[in-house]
């Protein structure tokens, strides 16, 4: 899945109420500092700027004279503009008043508005002595009319069209982003429901919903691999049952046919019921070595869940196993080479000695007469302790190798009924396993095979 680059739905939850406020905001500051003398220099009116429409009406010269042709200007600017206003000269004299205001005064008695929109000039001369007052207000009829402008009106238009801009992208990123990969995820978990492992999940550049996709493909491909190994473990079950069964009836039919024959009287002599006997309890015996094996093999997995770890001298331990297969290893007349150094680890003494025993007896077995053995113990790179016992026997066939491991696997099939079913190395493997450590085999250059277990001594110190 190729990477992109994510934001947390926080800052995106963030990101876009910052440009909700801010852009309309921005824009309505644009228009007052840039773009209003634009909107408004050809034709200003009071509406638009009551300051700016006084001072270049009314602020001329002449304005506090009572002459016919400034009286007929401040009519036609009245009516034009639909404004009242009201002159006084510096005595508080009335010198004019709109023909609107005939029968109201936009001043009272005492010099005071008489409405909020009113507004009150005061004119003075370059001496800044004080010629007079100018009193203007809207007329009501005409304010309503006038009130917003069209170039205020298109203003409005304009941050209405970039809310619903904003709006639209947010509503498109989240249907992308969001609600589309949620939908895949959505169909993806009833496919794999149904059994389908093949699904297909959307990326996202929300980092919440990359995350549970990612996630949520993670558990895909480890529900396919469980699925794999859950289909593995039920075949080597059932090849498990299967062999155990022909191995446990081939002993038990040798059992039957000789006590038939006891039972029956063929066995007509003392010397023959004595053979039949004999060869009755050699049965048993390997029914009971069959056993034996299942029940050590069943034990291993428990203790192996189970285990106790104590402080062990490694190389004590190794030269008591050793010890402990003298007899068979003097039976064929074989000899051990051992390099062994002292190393102290913690692990449980009994699985440890049980795998170590199973792989050098198994190595004993296969080895031909007067064979060398050789067992190394010492510490490798990266605080490893290993464990390599090699052997001059026959090898393993390289396509066949990593089967040695599995339960009831037998190299070499003519010797299957020598009283071993193939589960020592199986159980070395769950013991080393269960203490942290791996075991490997390969075959040796020359001849024999070579098993090596590497025990991290950091998990142990």
């Amino acid at each position: 899945m190729k990477s992109k680059k994510t934001i947390s739905v926080n800052w995106l939850l963030v990101s876009f109420s910052v440009c909700l406020i801010a852009i309309p905001l921005g824009l309505i500051q644009i228009y007052d500092n840039m773009l209003y003398d634009i909107f408004h220099k050809e034709d200003p009116n009071y509406y638009d700027n009551p300051n700016r429409w006084i001072g270049e009406n009314l602020f001329i010269e002449g304005i506090f004279l009572e002459t016919a042709e400034y009286i007929d200007y401040l009519d036609q600017l009245v009516e034009k503009e639909g404004v009242d206003i009201e002159i006084f000269n510096a005595n508080s004299e009335l010198m004019y008043k709109s023909r609107q205001t005939t029968n109201r005064s936009i001043v009272d008695d005492e010099g005071d508005l008489t409405t909020e929109t009113s507004y009150k000039t005061t004119v003075s001369n370059e001496e800044n002595q004080l010629i007079g007052y100018i009193y203007t207000t809207p007329d009501g009829a005409n304010y309503t009319n006038e009130l917003p402008t069209s170039n205020e009106s298109v203003v409005v238009f304009i941050l209405f069209i970039v809310i619903f801009v904003i709006l639209l992208i947010f509503l498109l990123l989240v249907k992308n982003e969001m609600i589309k990969p949620i939908v895949a995820l959505n169909k993806a978990s009833i496919e794999i429901s149904n059994g389908n492992h093949s699904i297909k999940t959307n990326t996202s550049r929300v980092k919440e919903i990359n995350e549970l996709t990612a996630s949520y493909e993670k558990m895909n491909d480890n529900l396919v691999s469980l699925k794999k190994q859950r289909s593995e473990y039920e075949n080597d079950r059932n090849l498990f049952v299967s062999s155990i069964v022909h191995d446990l009836r081939t002993p038990l039919f040798g059992l039957k046919g000789y006590l038939e024959g006891l039972t029956s009287g063929i066995a007509n002599n003392s010397e023959k019921r004595e053979r039949y006997l004999n060869k009755a309890l050699k049965q048993a015996l390997r029914m009971d070595d069959l056993v034996s094996s299942l029940t050590n093999y069943n034990r291993s997995f428990f203790l192996s869940e189970h285990s106790s770890k104590e402080k062990i001298e490694l190389n004590k331990l190794v030269e008591e196993v050793l010890t402990g297969l003298d007899y068979q290893k003097n039976k064929k007349e074989l000899r051990f080479i051992t390099k062994i150094d002292k190393v102290l680890i913690f692990a449980d003494y009994f699985l440890l000695y049980q795998a170590i025993e199973n792989i050098i007896a198994n190595a004993i077995r296969f080895s031909p007469i007067k064979a060398t053995i050789y067992v190394g113990v010492g510490k490798t790179e990266g605080n490893w302790v290993k464990i390599v016992i090699k052997d001059e026997g026959p090898g393993v066939e390289e396509a066949m190798i990593n089967n040695i491991f599995k339960p009831l696997y037998q190299i070499d099939q003519s010797r299957k009924y020598d009283g071993h079913i193939g589960l020592g190395l199986a159980i070395s493997k769950k013991n080393i396993e269960s203490q942290g450590g791996v075991i490997k085999a390969v075959n040796s250059k020359d001849k024999g095979l070579v098993i090596e277990i590497l025990l991290k001594v950091d998990d142990f110190e």
